[in-house]
C-alpha cells in the first residue's frame, strides 16, 4: 500500500504488515490494528481521512525558555540544574523507573519474536473477541478509566459513541460507568443498559469490562456484584445464562478477580503487581483501546521512542528533563504548587485528570492530600504554573472563519483565521495580563494528534511523575 505524503506531495510505500520492524512512522490515525490478526481488510471510520502529514520521529518539544528567562538563570545555573537532575536519571533508570522505562519496549520486542505466545497478542486477541461480539462495552473502573477516556479523545472520532456500527468501523460504543459510584448515575446506567432488546441482534449486545488497576480498590467488584444482582433480578436468570459477557482486569489476588473466579469468569488479563501511570500501556489501557480501533501497537512505538529519547537524550534536547526542571523552577522561584493545563486541542482537556490520577494510583491507601503538585486543567489561576500544549496541525481539514454581511459580532478582524489558532487569538489579552504579571509558563510544542504522539506525550508524564516522586521521596519504590 502506498500514501501519499502531504509535506513532499510524493507518495511513498507504507509496509503495514511489518511495521513493528519498520522505522518509517505510520501516517495515519484511526488506523485499525486487525492487520496484526488477519482477520478484517484495512478501513477507517466515517469521515476520517487515511492522508496524513508524515510525522517527524521526535514530534514534541519541551520549550521552557520563557520560564528560564524571567528567573534570569544563567548559563551556569542551567548547567548545575540539568546536571542535577541527570544524576536523578541514571539512578532512577536503573532502579525504580527501570520498569517504567522498559514495558513499551518489552510488549513490542515480545510481539515482533514471539507473535502468538507474547502479551501483546493476547491482549489483541481479547480485543477482538469482544469487538466482534457485542456493540457496547461497558467500563468498570478506577483511576485508570482517566487515561482511557483520554485515549478515546485523542485518538478515535471525537463522536465515537454517536456513530453508526458501520461508520465506527465495526468497533463496539465504549461506556463509561461513574466513578467515583454514584446511586442515581448508576440507575441511569442500568436503565441504558436492561431496557428490553434481543439478544440475538449484535447491536443489541453488550458486555462488561471491569478494571482494578491498584489490586486493593472495591469498587469494581462492588459495581459487577451491583450490576450482575439487578441483571439476574430483572431478568430472572442465573448470571450464567444472563448472555453477556463479562471481563475482568486486575491483579491475580486482587478482589475483582476472586470474585470473578467464584463467579466462573475466566477471560481476563492479569495487570502487573506494580500499580502507577505505566497501567496506561497494560492490559488496563490497552484492551478497551484496542477494543475501539485504537493503534496499540503505534502508542507503545510512541511510548517506547519517548523512553529512548529520555535515556539517550543531553538534557537541552530531553523533553522529560527540561519539563521536570521546568516545574522544579517554577516551585522554587514563585513558591507555586499548582499546575494549569492549557491546549489548542479539545481532545487534550482531560490530560490533567490523568496526571492527577497519577498519584492517586501510586499512594491509593493513603488520603489525597500529599507533598505532590495538584493540576489544573480548566480555569485560569494566577497561583499556577502554565502548561501550553500547542498542537500545529489538526486531524481534519482546517476550518477557517468566514465573512459575513451585515453582522456586529466583532469577528471580522479575525475572518480568515482557522478555527484552531483563534483560541490563542481570542486569549490574547489574557496572555498579555500574565506576561504583565510574570506568571510563569512551559510550552509543550505537539505536532499533531496521532497514536505515536499521544504514546510520546502519556510517557512523558509518567517518567516526568516519577522523576519528581523520585526527588520528593527519595527513600521510597515504585
Amino acid at each position: 500500500m502506498k500514501v501519499f505524503d502531504i509535506s513532499s506531495r510524493k507518495t511513498v510505500p507504507c509496509d503495514r504488515e511489518n511495521r513493528i520492524e519498520s522505522h518509517v512512522p505510520a501516517t495515519s490515525s484511526w488506523v485499525p490494528h486487525d492487520r496484526f490478526l488477519n482477520s478484517h481488510p484495512f478501513d477507517t471510520p466515517k469521515g476520517m481521512s487515511v492522508l496524513r502529514p508524515i510525522p517527524s520521529i521526535d514530534p514534541i518539544r519541551c520549550d521552557p525558555s520563557s520560564l528560564f528567562a524571567a528567573c534570569d538563570l544563567g548559563s551556569n545555573d542551567l548547567e548545575t540544574l540539568f546536571c542535577s537532575l541527570d544524576t536523578v536519571r541514571q539512578e532512577c533508570s536503573k532502579g525504580s523507573l527501570a520498569e517504567v522505562l522498559t514495558i513499551p519496549e518489552q510488549l513490542l520486542g515480545d510481539y515482533s519474536q514471539q507473535r502468538s505466545t507474547s502479551s501483546l497478542f493476547q491482549i489483541l486477541q481479547v480485543a477482538r473477541n469482544i469487538r466482534e461480539a457485542v456493540d457496547r462495552v461497558v467500563l468498570l473502573g478506577d483511576g485508570i478509566t482517566h487515561g482511557i477516556r483520554l485515549l478515546l479523545r485523542t485518538c478515535c472520532h471525537p463522536f465515537h459513541n454517536e456513530l453508526s456500527r458501520g461508520d465506527r468501523g465495526g468497533r463496539p460504543r465504549l461506556t463509561f460507568a461513574p466513578y467515583p459510584i454514584d446511586n442515581d448515575s448508576f440507575e441511569g446506567l442500568l436503565d441504558l443498559l436492561l431496557a428490553p432488546a434481543s439478544n440475538t441482534d449484535l447491536l443489541d449486545r453488550w458486555s462488561v469490562l471491569a478494571i482494578d488497576s491498584c489490586g486493593t480498590s472495591l469498587d469494581a467488584a462492588a459495581a459487577s456484584r451491583v450490576l450482575l444482582a439487578r441483571l439476574t433480578e430483572r431478568t430472572h436468570a442465573e448470571h450464567s445464562a444472563l448472555g453477556f459477557h463479562f471481563h475482568p482486569l486486575a491483579h491475580h489476588d486482587a478482589p475483582l478477580m476472586r470474585f470473578a473466579r467464584a463467579l466462573g469468569y475466566s477471560d481476563a488479563c492479569e495487570l502487573p503487581e506494580r500499580s502507577g501511570g505505566h497501567l496506561i500501556f497494560s492490559a488496563a489501557g490497552l484492551v478497551p483501546a484496542s477494543i475501539v480501533g485504537i493503534d496499540v501497537v503505534r502508542l507503545l512505538e510512541g511510548a517506547a521512542a519517548m523512553s529512548r529519547r529520555f535515556r539517550e537524550s543531553p538534557p537541552h534536547l530531553n523533553p522529560v528533563l527540561q519539563f521536570v526542571g521546568a516545574c522544579r523552577i517554577s516551585q522554587q522561584r514563585f513558591t507555586l504548587e499548582q499546575r494549569h493545563f492549557q491546549s489548542n486541542h479539545l481532545s487534550l482537556a482531560g490530560l490533567g485528570n490523568w496526571y492527577r490520577s497519577l498519584e492517586m494510583q501510586q499512594r491509593p491507601l493513603q488520603a489525597p492530600q500529599s507533598n505532590r503538585v495538584p493540576i489544573i486543567d480548566r480555569y485560569s489561576s494566577f497561583d499556577s504554573t502554565l502548561i501550553h500544549l500547542k498542537v500545529s496541525h489538526s486531524r481534519r481539514d482546517r476550518l477557517r472563519l468566514p465573512p459575513m454581511d451585515r453582522t456586529s459580532d466583532e469577528l471580522d478582524r479575525f475572518v480568515g483565521s482557522f478555527w484552531q489558532d483563534l483560541p490563542e487569538a481570542f486569549a490574547s489579552v489574557e496572555s498579555l495580563r500574565c506576561k504583565s504579571l510574570g506568571q510563569p509558563s512551559v510550552n509543550l510544542l505537539i505536532e499533531q494528534i496521532d497514536e505515536y504522539t499521544v504514546g510520546q506525550l502519556l510517557q512523558l508524564f509518567s517518567l516526568s511523575f516519577l522523576m519528581e516522586h523520585a526527588i520528593h521521596f527519595p527513600n521510597e519504590t515504585f
